[in-house]
């Protein structure tokens, strides 16, 4: 199966999280692109997932995740969400370390890692699961993918763990410009549109094409502004 080159970036905010992801799927070895819809909400649960690396095992971890028994009252406790993603997707991981070994100079295109932001005991998490199977807790926020260094990159210039004290209206901002620049540098295998989800007070809400267009325009005002400061020595 092909691999997947992506961008998924998960930003906590002053009440909840936001997360996005590029759209894009390549093969390169066909030189084919495709568009995919990258993030999805796990049944009408507070949660969001992502996927990055081999394109067939994603596929297979969305629908392990669907299928799994979450209930409103799963969400009661964050460890316990943790507990039940594990389980659902450790076969997954299982498989590809026993087709890893030995060690194999192609394991990017086996492997997989995962982004998901949800809500429970009452504020917004964000929970990555590794390449080697581990997951783990983010405080305010991580990304994924081939985009993910450079995502995280602008994340600290922008101001790092203070975005979480930004509004939803901000941090929205701050997330499109992390997405928006990861894609500009990665540009092979990654691409506009971005889709967004806002989790919230048990909420999640998906941002329409037009309101993440509207948002995108502000973000390139925002950059412009900036490189005018600079450029003219307001700095």
């Amino acid at each position: 199966m092909p691999e997947s080159q992506t961008v998924v970036a998960a930003l906590k905010f002053q009440g909840g999280v936001i997360i996005a992801a590029d759209s894009q799927v390549s093969d390169f070895s066909v030189g084919v692109r495709w568009p995919m819809e990258k993030l999805e909400q796990i049944g009408k649960h507070p949660l969001v997932v992502a996927f990055s690396g081999s394109h067939g095992r994603g596929e297979r971890a969305r629908v392990c995740l669907q299928e799994a028994d979450f209930r409103p009252t799963s969400f009661d406790r964050c460890e316990r969400i943790k507990a039940m993603i594990d389980a659902k997707l450790r076969p997954i991981y299982q498989e590809i370390q026993e087709n890893s070994k030995p060690p194999r100079e192609d394991i990017h295109e086996i492997a997989l890692t995962a982004l998901a932001a949800f809500w429970a005991e009452g504020k917004a998490h964000v929970l990555e699961r590794e390449m080697n199977g581990d997951t783990d807790f983010h405080q305010s926020f991580h990304a994924i993918g081939s985009g993910g260094l450079t995502a995280y990159a602008v994340y600290k210039t922008l101001g790092g763990p203070k975005l979480t004290t930004l509004d939803e209206r901000k941090a929205l901002l701050a997330l499109l410009r992390i997405t928006r620049t990861a894609i500009y540098v990665d540009v092979a295998g990654v691409c506009e549109p971005v889709s967004v989800f806002v989790i919230k007070a048990g909420r999640v809400r998906r941002l329409s094409e037009p309101e993440v267009d509207a948002n995108m325009e502000l973000v390139s005002r925002w950059c412009e502004k900036e490189q005018e400061r600079f450029l003219n020595d307001e700095v």
